[in-house]
């Protein structure tokens, strides 16, 4: 019978040693995972909102706006518009566009698969805007049918818009 309570004692007594070495176990690796976490929260942060966003994001935006901007004064319909005109915004428009590439590669200081991401969504931005300045070119040099400015318009501003929504599910996620 002595033995019998000894050993129950005994028992309850390494089952409690057990839970409190997982209790003991799992808060440090809750706060070492927190820790970390913030860490991650503060540098991706930091460099989303020191370095990327105004060096790619609101450079981006203005952009966007100032080539809507652009394309609302030309009248596809009236003889004055040259294609002179067309080529210069073409070509002012394609270097913007290369500069925005190199600039959100900044983005992999933050996840290399968001920068590609992004990288792939400002290419079929370009795309579409190049897609209407050769519809552009071919209706000035034979005039076709004009390209719809309405839908290019819609095109940039959705696709920016797109571009902005990869960044901000790629924080709302955890991952910045």
């Amino acid at each position: 019978m002595k033995y019998a309570n000894v050993a129950s004692a005994l028992g309850t007594l390494l089952v409690g040693f057990a839970a409190a070495l997982v209790a003991y176990w799992t808060f440090r690796y809750m706060r070492a995972q927190g820790t970390q976490a913030r860490a991650d929260s503060v540098r991706d942060e930091y460099w989303l909102r020191t370095v990327v966003s105004p060096t790619s994001i609101e450079p981006f935006q203005a952009f966007i706006s100032e080539l809507r901007r652009d394309l609302l004064t030309f009248d596809t319909s009236s003889p004055t518009v040259q294609a002179a005109d067309v080529e210069a915004l073409f070509a002012r428009a394609t270097d913007r566009f290369n500069d925005f590439s190199l600039k959100f590669k900044s983005l992999a200081l933050i996840d290399d698969a968001l920068s590609a991401e992004v990288e792939g969504q400002l290419q079929n931005i370009e795309d579409s805007f190049t897609t209407y300045i050769g519809s552009l070119r071919l209706h000035l040099t034979t005039g076709s049918t004009a390209p719809s400015r309405s839908d290019i318009i819609a095109a940039l501003t959705d696709g920016m818009v797109d571009l902005f929504k990869l960044i901000q599910m790629h924080q709302v996620s955890g991952s910045a």
